[in-house]
């Protein structure tokens, strides 16, 4: 299960760090002078699609609408409470996560461990068939 590597064994980080918004005219907001902050809530509709800690999303985990996960040919049920990510298959792995820009999270594991993840592009991974199951 490569593709759980760090973010199913660590998910998401415990403090944000707001990415700012795109530097705009002198005196109005969102100059150097006057930075906008952007922020970025954390939902489930937010972690659907890939994300990878490894830059390789061919080793990706896709978090579906309907619940599922899957990394290859593994996976489990995903539900999020909060900054709470609990993964279920053959264990139950929890792990704390907070979104830093739209395409990056931070993942805290449950011993403590720090890592990333980044969402992959769209279409870059390959869900099990009808004949594997979960």
């Amino acid at each position: 299960m490569r593709g759980l590597n760090f973010l199913t064994a660590g998910l998401l980080a415990l403090a944000a760090a707001p990415a700012m918004a795109a530097p705009g005219q002198p005196g109005k907001p969102g100059t150097d002078n006057d930075p906008v902050v952007e922020t970025v809530a954390l939902s489930r509709a937010f972690l659907i699609g890939s994300w990878t800690d490894d830059g390789d999303c061919g080793h990706a985990v896709e978090f579906l609408g309907d619940g599922r996960y899957f990394s290859g040919s593994a996976g489990g049920i995903w539900q999020l409470d909060g900054h709470e990510l609990t993964l279920t298959s053959d264990a139950i792995l929890i792990v704390r996560l907070v979104p830093l820009d739209r395409n990056t999270i931070g993942v805290i594991g449950e011993d403590g461990s720090v890592g990333q993840s980044t969402r992959c592009p769209e279409g870059t991974m390959t869900l099990p068939g009808p004949d594997e199951t979960v």
